[in-house]
């Protein structure tokens, strides 16, 4: 426990508890969602986001322990005090017939600062000065004491509070003084603290006062007898322009100072680079900044890093940062290893950064884990993390539980977690959820979470929602959502949407949602398009979409796609979809294959697909080869599939094997079965009849290529047949070979499963 001078800032929602009884259960939920939504970017744009926030009920409790913020709170509960009604309403949706009131009250004191389950709070005199300043508050009204007026009227204009102490039930207590002051607003007397004013200024529409501030600072930045603390403070107020939109301001002021030889710092260019949307913009910030002569450090390359859509353009970067010689830290890794798409390459990144003698951290391993595709592999991580000397954290296992393929071993992970001593959060819980088959128990763990004292979320009910099989039960989980003070989003009526049977009820299911107040999105679109019959009632809903101002993405475009009954449609609604600048995906291509009849056009398809970049996956192939190959070698397009393709699983080619087996086509069964004895159709071919089998594969055996490929595939044959002395010596015979690494694993196994066998 530590002792520290803190300032306190309580807001009291006038009446709310007796408003909210008066309204429905829904609008009571929406106005505490929205509560827990209102307050951040506001703390965010006042630089208060390292403040103690807790919320009371009916308001909050504001701590703040750097005097140099003052100024900062003041203004921010100026903004928001005027603003409150105005955003409350935009993030509810509810147009209230009476506006809400606020009351805030301003002291300071000594606190003790406690830290409870990992989160900071503080105790003390603050809070309870603050509390009672409070109570002297008329609506509206925002009161400090004395300790706060002294430090803040140059900057602010206040009044003199006028109470009525006789005609009071209350009392001034002695540590608070017997002079109240009302905070009116802020006034802008000099450039010492311009910056914070002008983004109040600009938020509440006083336009004449931020254009003062603008004109003095342009005037300012004119004079020849600057300090360098005002050099400092008008470069500041210069980047609070380019924040609000004032660029030509902005540039104008800045390169005034540039003539008088200031350079800005290296913060302020770190800032500035946060704040655009894209690479070039942020790459565009680095040449200026070097142009200038300022050397970038790990945060702006690590800045500049989080900007790039892909690893490579990431690893340049990083290149770039070295070659300047700047030291990368966990941070610059970190970002990296965020860009790889798989494992291998995210432990290269690792393994780059320990060479480099920067210790990953929790963030390390937790990315990492996630690049895995198996619990096993992640659960190694987990080991190496632990070796490391890092504890892993709530992510961590989060993350671990995300890779089990079964609500058992999901459990498990999470009594490990609990083990470790580490709290499970909402996020623990819906993964948990998620890994049951049926509803009653994803129900139990929505109790077991509620027990453990953990409030669910709108991911928890919309992953229960997901459990169940019906319209009806799915309503039931809407209704005990909304009973529970949460608010449904566009994901949870999108749910509900794809429980019902018809277009009708689907449309009935997106009028209440704008009911409720909730905007549609792509998804539910989409997922209304999938409930028509017709390409032509797919389009209207299409149209409505886009009238709706809701921009269609990939999943629009493939549903639209499988809505029409023939290739040159299919085509058509591509080339729609590339004029609306959206990206085709894996999916569009194996629907629009999916509308030719042969192997060939299909395979036009595909080749299209990898002129556009974009990687085939395992129903792109299973759909090519699910068609009609008649006339063509068998051996050819397996020798392509194999040789010119990164990317062949032996999956796709069960299709092929059944079509080809249907149409009589034995000796290209057998040649396919040659190479893919393993799969679940060759072993059923391979079982129907024995001699046959072995027949048909000694037809191969002419070709020396083939004798090791024959082995193996005998040695299946008579494995599938319960011939297991034959089985091990043909096996045996090519245990050595170079059939390549998976193979040869087999071969092992089934030697060793049959080891009592001569």
């Amino acid at each position: 426990m530590k002792e520290v001078f803190t300032y306190c800032l309580t807001i009291d929602i006038v009446s709310s508890t007796r408003r909210l009884l008066e309204e429905s259960t829904e609008v009571r939920n929406r106005f505490n969602i929205g509560l827990s939504k209102i307050l951040p970017p506001f703390l965010k744009d006042y630089d208060l986001e390292d403040s103690i926030v807790k919320f009371t009920g009916d308001g909050w409790n504001i701590n703040i322990t750097q005097s140099g913020k003052l100024i900062n709170l003041l203004t921010f509960i100026l903004t928001f005090n005027k603003l409150f009604n105005e955003r409350i309403q935009s993030i509810t949706g509810i147009e209230f017939k009476k506006k809400w009131n606020l009351r805030s009250a301003i002291s300071s004191g000594s606190d003790i600062k406690l830290e409870i389950n990992g989160n900071s709070d503080f105790v003390g005199d603050s809070i309870r000065r603050a509390v009672r300043v409070s109570s002297f508050c008329d609506t509206d009204d925002i009161l400090v004491d004395y300790s706060i007026y002294r430090d803040v009227v140059r900057d602010f204009n206040l009044e003199l509070k006028k109470i009525d102490v006789k005609g009071s039930n209350k009392k001034f207590e002695f540590d608070i003084g017997e002079q109240l002051y009302s905070l009116i607003e802020a006034k802008f007397n000099d450039l010492a603290n311009a910056s914070i004013i002008l983004k109040h200024f600009d938020d509440i529409g006083h336009i004449v006062e931020k254009n003062k501030i603008i004109e003095k600072t342009i005037k300012a930045s004119s004079s020849d007898q600057l300090s360098d603390t005002e050099l400092n403070n008008l470069d500041t107020i210069a980047v609070t322009l380019e924040q609000v939109g004032n660029r030509v301001a902005s540039k104008e002021v800045y390169q005034k100072l540039k003539e008088k030889g200031y350079s800005r710092k290296l913060v302020s260019w770190n800032i500035l680079m946060n704040k655009v949307d894209d690479f070039s913009s942020a790459k565009q910030v680095l040449d200026e900044m070097k142009q200038e002569g300022i050397k970038p450090n790990e945060v702006t390359y690590s800045t500049l890093m989080n900007k790039v859509d892909d690893f490579s353009s990431a690893k340049q970067v990083l290149d770039e940062m070295k070659e300047e010689g700047i030291k990368p830290d966990e941070v610059t890794f970190n970002t990296l290893m965020n860009k790889v798409d798989d494992f291998s390459s995210a432990k290269q990144v690792l393994d780059e950064m320990k060479q480099e003698g920067i210790k990953p951290d929790e963030v390390t391993f937790n990315t990492l884990m996630n690049k895995v595709d198996d619990f096993s592999s992640a659960k190694q991580v987990l080991d190496e993390m632990k070796q490391e000397g890092i504890k892993p954290n709530e992510v961590t296992y989060s993350t671990l539980m995300n890779k089990v393929g079964d609500f058992s071993s999901a459990k498990q992970v999470l009594d490990e977690m609990k083990q470790e001593g580490i709290k499970p959060n909402e996020v623990t819980f819906n993964t948990l959820m998620n890994k049951v088959d049926d509803f009653s128990s994803a129900k139990q763990v929505l109790d077991e979470m509620k027990q453990e004292g953990i409030k669910p979320n709108e991911v928890t009910f919309n992953t229960l929602m997901n459990k169940v099989d019906d319209f009806s039960s799915t309503k039931q989980v809407l209704d005990e959502m909304k009973q529970e003070g949460i608010k449904p989003d566009e994901i949870t009526y999108s749910t509900l949407m794809n429980q019902v049977d018809d277009f009708s009820s689907a449309k009935q299911v997106l009028d209440e949602m704008k009911e409720e107040g909730i905007k549609p999105d792509e998804i539910t679109y989409s997922t209304l398009m999938n409930k028509v019959d017709d390409f032509s009632s797919a389009k209207q809903v299409l149209d409505e979409m886009k009238q709706e101002g809701i921009k269609p993405n990939e999943i629009t475009f493939n549903t639209l796609m499988n809505k029409v009954d023939d290739f040159s449609s299919a085509k058509q609604v591509l080339d729609e979809m590339k004029q609306e600048g959206i990206k085709p995906n894996e999916v569009t291509y194996s629907t629009l294959m999916n509308k030719v009849d042969d192997f060939s056009s299909a395979k036009q398809v595909l080749d299209e697909m990898k002129q556009e970049e974009i990687k085939p996956d395992l129903i792109t192939y299973s759909t090519l080869f699910a068609k009609d190959t008649s006339g063509l070698s068998i051996r050819t397009i397996h020798l392509w599939y194999v040789q010119e393709n990164d990317f062949h699983p032996s999956g796709p080619i069960e299709g092929l094997i059944k079509n080809l087996f249907n149409s009589n086509q034995i000796k290209d069964v057998y040649y396919l079965i040659l190479h893919y004895p393993h799969l679940p159709i060759s072993k059923k071919i391979l079982s129907q009849n024995l001699e046959k089998a072995i027949e048909n594969l000694e037809q191969f055996s002419k070709e020396k290529y083939y004798l090791e490929h024959i082995n193996y595939a005998k040695g299946i044959t008579y494995h599938v047949n319960s011939k297991y002395e034959k089985l091990n010596y043909h096996l045996k015979s090519i245990k050595d070979s170079n059939l390549g690494f998976k193979k040869k694993r087999d071969i092992e196994k089934l030697i060793e499963l049959n080891e009592n066998y001569p």
